[in-house]
């Protein structure tokens, strides 16, 4: 299921009666619930870990006197809690206040962020590391001819390369399986649509 599909299913319901939205409203609604509820779950897992991380990394800092790294951590960890928020607010569905048009128009915010989510997750880090590699072969405006940092960057190149897999797997399993459901269900309500339109 593509977001055209959703797209076309939100424009045709601009024709149809009244009646007949509150009917898809109310079977998008209840079918939705479980995925989308398990979707929030993982998002709140997540968050939770990475403050853990950024926490446990500001802690160790602390103790060894770098307190500006402690307060970077610090910082971090505020900004992942208000991104997670914006993203959870701009996700949400209200069962009680969102039409059906707003709740479609919002499952097509979450195949959006899912995708630009899985991107991150799978290039991020390789890009993350090229860049860093490449900050850490000028040394003084000269090529670094360090032996041991070669070694280490085409050990942690290999080793991010290897991470890829295990990372996709694993925004499979937290979100894409619950993204896939709601897929299936969008096509269950165009399936719908095309049945009442024949």
């Amino acid at each position: 299921m593509e977001l055209e599909d959703i797209k076309e299913i939100w424009n045709k319901q601009v024709t149809d009666d009244h009646r007949s939205e509150e009917e898809m409203d109310e079977i998008l609604k209840a079918k939705s619930k479980n995925p989308l509820k398990r979707i929030y779950r993982s998002m709140a897992l997540e968050l939770s870990a990475v403050i853990l991380i950024f926490f446990s990394f500001g802690l160790m800092d602390y103790y060894s006197g770098k307190v500006v790294h402690y307060v970077s951590y610090s910082v971090l960890s505020i900004l992942s809690i208000v991104i997670y928020w914006v993203y959870y607010r701009i996700i949400r569905i209200d069962k009680a206040k969102d039409s059906f048009k707003q709740t479609i128009i919002k499952l097509n915010r979450i195949f959006k962020i899912y995708k630009a989510y899985l991107n991150l997750c799978v290039y991020g880090m390789p890009i993350g590391l090229l860049i860093g590699m490449g900050i850490g072969m000028m040394e003084d405006g000269k090529l670094n001819t360090d032996p041991v940092f070669w070694v280490v960057a085409l050990v942690l190149a290999a080793f991010t390369l290897l991470l890829t897999k295990p990372i996709k797997w694993l925004a499979h399993y937290f979100y894409g399986r619950h993204i896939s459901d709601l897929k299936d269900l969008v096509a269950e309500i165009k399936e719908l649509e095309d049945k009442k339109g024949q």
